[in-house]
């Protein structure tokens, strides 16, 4: 499990299996030592199954070395400015304006980013069914994936109510004119994050 200081902002990889299950536990920070609540609760669950989906409409085709992007905004006009920035930084971007074509859509194919908006199914970020999805995704798979969600009520780059909903980075919608910017730089924290930990993956045969 990854986790994030909220104190100093740093990230740190812990097992799962050091960690107790089903409960809800604080530690210390080994660098500012603050406190870093961590809950357990429910994580041991799996995705439950997709429903049916139209395989001939799911699947996309992307050439070899493809950044692929999905993006989940129901507002047509801040799904256009969330795709320009993408491609900016050569993403090639698909869109799930519904639960069942992002069902569909992520079946078939991986996706490198995700953008999401808490307003993309009822339930508010806490309970939307596209978060809760992949908050239960094998962390194998779930690592590979930076997830930003598009938020009217938290602030933008909170770092811990991003941990809290299992997502990588905020943004609140009006800051969106700034998106290039923070997804820029959430995107390179990201990077590094992982760096060291799948250089030691390929090191030892695992990826």
């Amino acid at each position: 499990m990854e986790i994030s200081c909220p104190g100093c902002q740093k990230r740190f990889l812990v097992p799962d299996e050091k960690l107790p299950a089903n409960t809800k536990v604080v530690l210390a920070c080994p660098d500012c030592k603050g406190k870093i609540s961590i809950d357990t609760r429910g994580k041991s669950e799996e995705p439950g199954p997709l429903p049916d989906t139209d395989q001939d409409v799911a699947i996309e085709f992307f050439e070899e070395g493809t950044k692929a992007g999905l993006v989940c905004v129901p507002d047509e006009s801040m799904k256009e400015s969330v795709v320009r920035v993408l491609e900016e930084f050569y993403y090639k971007t698909s869109a799930a304006d519904d639960l069942r074509t992002f069902y569909a859509k992520v079946r078939y194919n991986h996706y490198g980013v995700m953008v999401v908006s808490e307003k993309s199914a009822e339930g508010g970020a806490e309970n939307n069914p596209i978060l809760k999805y992949l908050e239960r995704l094998p962390i194998s798979i779930r690592r590979n994936i930076f997830l930003f969600l598009i938020s009217t009520q938290y602030r933008t780059l909170d770092t811990l109510m991003a941990f809290s909903l299992s997502v990588d980075a905020i943004i609140n919608e009006k800051d969106l004119g700034e998106m290039r910017e923070i997804l820029q730089k959430s995107l390179s924290q990201h990077e590094h994050f992982y760096k060291v930990f799948k250089d030691c993956l390929r090191a030892e045969g695992r990826v």
